[in-house]
């Protein structure tokens, strides 16, 4: 009693900041262009997580396009172990998303503090991470950033996938830009080849899948070629403690040939997730019977289609990756869909930061009509060096990083350069231990600027 009387003392000389119907609590993150705050809604009292982008911070045109890109993906998908929106907002300094917030923080931080999971509470984990990753799969996106920072737990230990910054639509020809974390980069990516989508992103969940069981990860060095040397050699050290079904599933995800790794529907008949199935079901009680499924070490029927898709794709000529083409002037207005629960709303008035507009409809790419006339006639090609554009406002995504037509000497540079920014998790006895570089980076950039004023 007293201690609300106190509140509401100090809330009437230091009124909250509020943000439409929320009321902003304590910053929970931080990234490169964003912060990540606590907020509650005025009336119900649900508590979102409030991810706010400065404009300022926004300088390359590449980059507001992987934010919109970003925002657009979210917009279109729905599934428990996706991290939920409920609406993206504009203001006159910031794009604002506001988002389910999940108490049980990182899987990163949840490894570190248990220093190794169960092969049950693993398991558990790996069935969730996998329905996730297929279900985007199933919508043609893939997440290109997979990684146990990038994985929120929210009450009962359901599992979120967050962070879509790297993602992009996939028509299932080849990419070529490196993205992601390097521990959690696949053979492909870092040899500078070409590489399928969905494969990189079931070779990172193997990653994840080490550093769960063995509370660290399987390839690190603070030298990038050396890295990059020991995850193209796979030589895997597993730990003794580990059952022949963790390893026999570990075995068959980390394979270095993209063709022979296992897809996700091997991935869904092997005892390891069906053990992890039979938990979650148990958990939330769910009536499904889980017969287990005789692992088979060949898999010939697979193995034989995908021969024949990768036979039938090298007859034809590599395509580069398409992206969504968004012509941005200095003071048009972004589009973005608003969350099919807000869609009857409208939201006139233009205001800062206690008052703020929604985005307007952006075309749903899941249309046939749509998808022809805002992706295939306005593709912008994110691995191209193709400057012949239609749009002469418009220029292509920085390719500085691209690999094409280099040497091999040449692509390890690139890659290392690319790789710089990104972060790092390292072995440290037997703990996970986390460097942002990205951070690292921007304070010494504040701090040389500071001395040279």
């Amino acid at each position: 009693m007293t201690s609300s009387i106190f509140e509401n003392i100090y809330n009437q000389f230091n009124p909250p900041k509020t943000l439409g119907d929320y009321i902003i609590k304590k910053t929970i993150g931080k990234g490169t262009f964003s912060k990540v705050k606590l907020g509650v809604h005025k009336e119900t009292k649900q508590k979102v997580a409030i991810k706010i982008l400065e404009k300022s911070a926004i300088v390359e045109k590449d980059d507001l396009e992987r934010i919109i890109r970003e925002m657009t993906i979210l917009n279109q998908i729905d599934h428990i172990n996706v991290i939920k929106v409920y609406d993206i907002y504009e203001s006159e300094d910031n794009y604002l998303i506001i988002m389910e917030y999940c108490e049980g923080g990182e899987l990163f931080n949840y490894i570190v503090k248990n220093q190794k999971l169960s092969e049950e509470e693993t398991s558990f984990f790996f069935y969730q991470i996998i329905n996730g990753v297929e279900y985007l799969h199933s919508k043609n996106i893939v997440h290109r950033d997979l990684k146990p920072e990038n994985l929120l737990l929210c009450e009962g230990n359901i599992l979120k996938i967050i962070d879509f910054g790297l993602s992009n639509f996939y028509n299932g020809n080849y990419l070529s830009t490196p993205c992601g974390s390097p521990c959690y980069a696949s053979p492909e990516m870092v040899s500078g080849n070409k590489y399928n989508g969905f494969n990189i992103d079931i070779w990172a969940i193997g990653i994840i899948l080490f550093a769960m069981l063995c509370g660290y990860l399987p390839f690190e060095d603070d030298d990038n070629d050396i890295l990059f040397q020991k995850i193209l050699e796979c030589k895997l050290d597993y730990p003794k403690h580990l059952s022949p079904l963790a390893k026999d599933i570990m075995k068959k995800i980390l394979v270095t040939n993209p063709e022979k790794r296992i897809k996700i529907p091997q991935i869904k008949k092997h005892k390891f997730y069906l053990m992890g199935k039979k938990l979650y079901n148990k958990k939330f009680n769910i009536n499904e019977e889980v017969n287990d499924v005789e692992d088979s070490n060949d898999f010939e029927e697979e193995k034989i289609n995908n021969k024949k898709a990768h036979d039938n794709r090298l007859k034809t000529e590599y395509d580069d990756e398409i992206d969504i083409k968004i012509n941005i002037k200095k003071n048009d207005k972004i589009k973005i869909k608003k969350n099919k629960n807000h869609e009857n709303e409208e939201h006139k008035k233009t205001i800062n930061l206690n008052e703020i507009t929604p985005l307007q409809t952006a075309p749903n790419l899941n249309d046939n009509n749509n998808k022809e006339n805002n992706i295939n006639n306005n593709n912008i090609n994110e691995d191209s060096h193709n400057n012949n554009s239609n749009n002469k406002d418009y220029k292509p995504i920085n390719t500085s990083n691209n690999i094409e037509s280099t040497s091999n000497n040449q692509k390890n540079k690139l890659f290392n350069d690319y790789f710089k920014n990104g972060n790092m998790i390292s072995k440290k006895n037997k703990k996970i231990e986390h460097i942002n570089i990205i951070d690292r980076k921007i304070n010494e950039n504040n701090n040389n600027s500071k001395k040279k004023t």
